[in-house]
């Protein structure tokens, strides 16, 4: 909910719903039928799992899009390019996750257990970025076989 943005997304949010009664009642009315996860019941290391849950979702996707930036522009390609190509690619992948969830709306080689691929994947990329891909691979098949 950035401000340098014409379109807000408070119409579509989810809120976090914590507070005595009257704050509570208050932020019920004020949120209507909007979803809501209900925050009373945590103690205060839940209220803060609870925040970095969302910071996790909200903000660390930048870190993926900054390595496979990273790898494309050292290639050569044109900055601005890639950045259209990676915003294309993060929006839909975000868009089938969230149309077919978990593990319908996953792709790519780890869905697939094409095991060959990502061994290739691993060793066409820097330390860095191989050791990015190597954890969030691991934690992607452990996802998926929970499913």
């Amino acid at each position: 909910m950035r401000r340098e943005l014409e379109r807000s997304r408070l119409a579509s949010a989810c809120f976090g719903v914590e507070g005595d009664g009257p704050a509570r009642a208050l932020a019920l009315a004020l949120l209507g039928e909007q979803p809501r996860l209900e925050l009373d019941g945590l103690d205060a290391r839940g209220r803060v799992a609870y925040h970095a849950a969302c910071a996790l979702a909200a903000n660390h996707v930048a870190v993926l899009f900054g390595a496979a930036r990273d790898v494309l522009t050292r290639q050569g390609h044109d900055a601005e390019v890639v950045s259209r190509a990676l915003h294309e690619l993060l929006r839909s992948s975000l868009e089938n996750l969230r149309a077919l969830g978990i593990p319908r709306g996953v792709t790519g080689p780890v869905s697939r257990g094409d095991d060959a691929a990502v061994a290739a994947h691993l060793d066409a990329l820097d330390d860095d970025a191989a050791a990015l891909y190597r954890a969030l691979s691991s934690r992607l098949a452990s996802l998926l076989r929970g499913a």
